[in-house]
């Protein structure tokens, strides 16, 4: 950064402070690059973690600062495939039970959060072989399903 004051270069940090929040956050993952050296888009299969709640309060200008910035997640939309092909299911907490429920094309199902978050985060499965074959062709490979859309809610305080 130039210094208008001194007129030299110096280090700076850049940030941005918000002074207002919607009732809900809508955040995309950026789950798709373009690999210069094949001229391809590719997903990133890497684990990505994300918080059930939300508190954003860390991001706010200090005058803006109140018990309303705190968020708890209540949807996920999972891209499955590859950046070329693929599908789209999604998972949304029921307001009066805080039940989480897949829902994939015409298909409604209760899962627990665990199964949501092990279907959210990417990153590494265990595939184990079949019994008959040695147990050294055991490995781990990068899951094809991730999240892609994260909606959070603001909790009222």
């Amino acid at each position: 950064y130039h210094c208008a004051d001194c007129q030299e270069r110096v280090s700076a940090e850049k940030l941005v402070r918000l002074r207002q929040l919607p009732a809900c956050v809508i955040i995309s993952l950026k789950r798709m690059a373009y690999d210069m050296e094949s001229q391809q888009r590719i997903k990133i299969h890497q684990r990505c973690e994300f918080p059930l709640d939300l508190d954003l309060r860390p991001y706010m200008s200090d005058a803006a600062i109140s018990a309303a910035e705190l968020y708890r997640l209540t949807g996920v939309v999972v891209h499955s495939g590859s950046a070329q092909s693929g599908h789209y299911y999604a998972f949304a907490q029921q307001r009066d039970s805080s039940q989480w429920l897949r829902l994939d094309d015409r298909q409604v199902t209760p899962v627990s959060t665990d199964v949501l978050l092990e279907q959210s985060y990417g990153g590494v499965k265990r595939v184990d072989a079949d019994a008959s074959v040695s147990s050294y062709l055991n490995a781990n490979e990068m899951k094809a399903y991730s999240a892609y859309l994260l909606v959070y809610e603001r909790v009222e305080p």
